[in-house]
């Protein structure tokens, strides 16, 4: 374990909202309804299932029709969460946990040389961890459960670095599993799969940045891999991806900017496009990828 024997020290930022039977009150079919104060972002389920609806996204909460018509549809709305249960929840699902918390880890800006290690972090309303600091490492850990990213560098933060751990069903509407915004950042020997997004994203003005030795699995070719997105001087080498849209890809989709992007003995596989380089930008180096 991480401290002594045991599993690892679980931060979470969310609750449990089962309750009681009583708590809850029937509306029809099979939608319930009971009382939450703060807006949800994130619904997790028997302690696995992030909530989904029949379209594959959150949505907010409903699925495409407006409705909550599947096992693990939820809405939040005027102080109240709507699940939907066949049967009273309490004897439907096992556990119903709500994003109640920003982050379950935060390191602000303006504050240096954190250390955040070996701890089991999940479910939140923004990302699980985000560094807005400097000089923080983030060392094994497990990330997962969540609405928008696992792991966020903000662009405050400089000489950061994300390694040996694990990141998964996280993004399942918005960011990406590792977002980095920050400069002079390493993201290293990290196991990202499962995720709904992007596994590692470096973007919006992010420079001097190292990407390696990371593996990153992808849920049946959903999602991009590896992304450089308006960023410059980034190098990305020694990673695997597998089974992702792209395994890894460049662009600059708000006009940022990008160049200077080293792309190298990587291993791309099962993808449905190994890498790809949009229109814009300049010096790229492509050498030595197995595709």
């Amino acid at each position: 374990g991480a401290y002594g024997s045991g599993h690892k020290p679980r931060i979470i930022g969310s609750e449990e909202f089962l309750g009681i039977s009583d708590n809850w009150t029937h509306l029809g079919d099979n939608t319930w309804k009971r009382s939450m104060e703060i807006e949800c972002k994130t619904v997790v389920f028997n302690n696995t299932y992030v909530g989904v609806n029949e379209d594959g996204s959150i949505n907010n909460g409903k699925d495409k029709n407006g409705l909550i018509d599947n096992p693990h549809d939820w809405h939040w709305d005027t102080h109240s969460l709507y699940v939907y249960s066949a049967g009273n929840p309490t004897s439907y699902y096992s556990s119903i946990h709500a994003g109640q918390r920003h982050h379950a880890l935060l390191v602000p800006a303006d504050t240096r040389y954190i250390r955040i290690e070996n701890l089991d972090a999940r479910t939140a309303n923004r990302p699980v961890i985000t560094i807005a600091g400097s000089y923080t490492m983030v060392a094994n850990c497990d990330v997962s459960q969540n609405w928008f990213a696992g792991i966020y560098i903000d662009k405050t933060g400089y000489h950061n670095n994300v390694h040996s751990c694990t990141v998964s069903y996280t993004c399942r509407q918005e960011n990406q599993a590792i977002t980095v915004e920050g400069h002079h950042t390493q993201v290293f020997n990290n196991y990202i799969h499962d995720n709904f997004n992007e596994g590692i994203d470096v973007y919006l003005g992010a420079t001097h940045c190292q990407i390696y030795d990371n593996t990153v699995e992808g849920k049946d070719e959903y999602a991009v891999g590896i992304y450089v997105d308006g960023a410059r001087y980034v190098d990305i080498f020694q990673n695997t991806v597998r089974k992702c849209s792209l395994g890894i890809a460049v662009a600059d989709e708000l006009g940022i900017g990008v160049s200077d992007v080293n792309i190298y003995y990587n291993i791309l596989r099962a993808n449905y496009n190994g890498i790809r380089i949009n229109d814009g930008g300049s010096n790229y180096k492509i050498l030595n990828n197995v595709i």
